[in-house]
């Protein structure tokens, strides 16, 4: 009876579901489903026993049964394994399988605990979001809602400000970080009183700047435009979908003219939002721009049918072996981001509790703590009906708007 070595290869992902698995090429995209039965169940199993290091010693009798002989066809016409003879290679093959081993991983931290606390778990941190202040003399559709779903402004009643004290002290506690980026924003970030002193202080730190103000709010600050203006520094323009067309190309003008790199962020709520914003961008040749579609509670429709993904979105590009491994323990929107609003209060996610407040807690400790028990730098599907999917790693992290549409999964993958 002949023998054989039955492999996979080194950048194969094997996906266990209920019914099926799902054989993933991480290199190619290409990927098959295996129906569960006893001669697969017994494959599977054997293969990712770690001594035998991907690659399992199958007899001839085996390699004739249906179930297995579609296994090994599939194997190959995906280039995700095969089978040889031991009559050619008498040595077993030592596969270098897939291993998770990401120094961002939450097991190594609790283990790791006061090494962690110290100078290293300042690396973990990569974006920061500051709100300078919340005054703002306008009455935007979207205000309390568009920023807990993605960066723009928000005004309060009452206008707090960080004190430009603070900042300095973040600044100081953040040098070593691996931060390469910092949002500004606020209400009306013109209307921070001391709007000099903080670019002056963001120009000594070498990172990307990115200042968020509504396009109404550049128009009345017109002499104020050019105090942001650096050599690190860009603007997003926050426009919402009831913009006055003559308004916003004054303000591109003005911004123009003071020689600022900018993106008009385009907030959609429908359909129609889409046809209108599309249409100035059509007439008008703008380029850089976003669209980023605000969930309103009264618009689900209009996410179902243009933003929830089926699983021809999920495979449309091949997702390597760090993005699969970043899947399984971290959340790739929220990770190594912290929001701090004008009243000092920080936040890994603004969806969830606040970690601590910047003038009386230690930066270090917060994100150790969110590293430690909390709830947005490490959510990811291993929820219902995420957590039996046979897809749930290869899809994007969990992102605020199932936080704020109040769904798990916003996807078709059930229908």
């Amino acid at each position: 009876m002949g023998k054989y070595w039955l492999y996979l290869e080194t950048y194969a992902f094997i996906f266990k579901g209920i019914q099926s698995y799902l054989i993933y090429n991480s290199f190619s995209g290409h990927l098959f489903e295996a129906q569960r039965n006893r001669a697969i169940d017994k494959i599977i199993q054997g293969i990712l026993k770690p001594h035998n290091m991907y690659c399992l010693e199958i007899h001839e009798n085996d390699l004739g049964q249906p179930e297995t002989e579609l296994f090994v066809k599939n194997l190959r016409e995906t280039y995700t394994g095969d089978v040889i003879p031991q009559a050619i290679s008498n040595t077993k093959p030592a596969i270098l399988y897939p291993k998770l081993n990401l120094q961002h991983d939450v097991n190594r931290l609790k283990v790791d605990l006061y090494r962690s606390i110290g100078e290293d778990i300042m690396t973990y941190l990569r974006e920061i979001t500051l709100y300078v202040n919340s005054g703002c003399l306008l009455q935007c559709r979207f205000c309390k809602v568009a920023y807990k779903q993605s960066v723009a402004c928000t005004r309060a009643v009452l206008n707090y400000e960080l004190s430009i004290e603070n900042i300095q002290n973040l600044m100081q506690n953040i040098e070593g970080s691996s931060v390469f980026k910092i949002n500004i924003s606020g209400g009306d970030i013109f209307q921070y009183a001391q709007l000099k002193e903080l670019v002056v202080i963001l120009g000594k730190f070498q990172c990307n700047i990115t200042f968020n103000c509504h396009f109404e709010n550049i128009l009345t600050s017109k002499d104020k435009l050019s105090h942001i203006a650096s050599k690190n520094s860009s603007l997003k323009v926050i426009v919402f979908s009831d913009f006055v067309e003559i308004k916003l190309l004054d303000a591109i003008q003005l911004i123009r003219s003071n020689a600022i790199p900018f993106e008009l962020n385009f907030f959609l709520s429908s359909g129609e939002d889409y046809c209108m914003v599309d249409n100035f961008i059509v007439k008008n040749e703008i380029d850089n721009y976003l669209l980023t579609p605000v969930y309103t509670k009264y618009n689900v429709k209009f996410f179902e049918n243009n933003i929830f993904l089926n699983k021809d979105d999920i495979l449309a590009e091949p997702l390597s072996s760090k993005q699969i491994f970043s899947h399984m323990v971290l959340n790739t929107n929220d990770f190594g981001r912290l929001i701090i609003m004008s009243n000092g209060d920080v936040y890994a996610n603004v969806n969830m509790l606040k970690l601590g407040n910047i003038k009386v807690d230690s930066i270090n400790q917060m994100i150790y703590s969110e590293m430690y028990d909390g709830n947005s730098w490490l959510r990811i599907r291993n929820q219902q009906p995420c957590n039996t999917c046979l897809y749930k790693y290869l899809c994007p992290s969990p992102s605020n708007y199932e936080l704020t549409i109040g769904k798990p999964n916003l996807c078709h993958m059930e229908d």
